[in-house]
């Protein structure tokens, strides 16, 4: 199938706090079709999202539970919820993957296209 893989690294010289990210908002079906807001997207296995301090932009470090907010992307379009989010979806999700194991984390849905 078609799909977008993104490889990220980071290498330090002591013990570092980390948060690698991609911010786009592409819409597969192509410009002349509707917005990227109108994909679904679905983030498996996740715990919650961390706030952000909105003086430093960084995460709080706090989990919030999703359940009954706009971050419950379980299965829902981008733009059904992201006028609730002030600066839209620029957080962090905290992830229940098993560690050392590399799974996905998400998926979208177009729906032109229907990848």
């Amino acid at each position: 199938g078609t799909f977008l893989s993104i490889d990220m690294s980071a290498t330090c010289d002591e013990v570092t706090p980390i948060n690698l990210t991609f911010h786009p908002y592409i819409n597969m079906d192509g410009h002349d079709y509707g917005s990227a807001l109108d994909n679904k997207l679905t983030i498996f296995d996740y715990a919650g999202y961390l706030p952000m301090d909105p003086k430093t932009i960084l995460p709080t470090g706090e989990i919030v539970k999703t359940k009954g907010t706009p971050f419950n992307l379980d299965v829902s379009r981008i733009g059904d919820h992201i006028s609730n989010v002030p600066g839209g979806y620029d957080h962090t999700f905290h992830l229940c993957g098993k560690s050392g194991f590399v799974v996905p984390a998400a998926e979208i849905f177009f729906q032109r296209s229907e990848v």
